[in-house]
């Protein structure tokens, strides 16, 4: 079977109706003459279905996107 990568990233977490997901952006280092996948860069979005809620690089790790969308979440109430 392939590799089947997802447009949106892998999901990393649920809060209420909101799933967060990471997508990491690689690239190939050649080290010590091999070559090496590595990964770059992560972004970290908030979706609802298929929307964009909050995204791109203003998450720094998980649990300030998990906080954030719980902040939705009261601000929908």
């Amino acid at each position: 079977m392939g590799k089947v990568s997802h447009p949106r990233g892998k999901s990393i977490a649920k809060v209420g109706h909101l799933n967060i997901y990471q997508k990491n952006k690689q690239e190939m280092k050649d080290v010590e003459g091999k070559k090496v996948e590595r990964t770059t860069a992560t972004d970290i979005s908030i979706y609802h279905g298929k929307k964009v809620v909050e995204g791109g690089t203003g998450f720094k790790n998980k649990a300030t996107a998990i906080a954030k969308a719980q902040e939705l979440l009261k601000a929908a109430k």
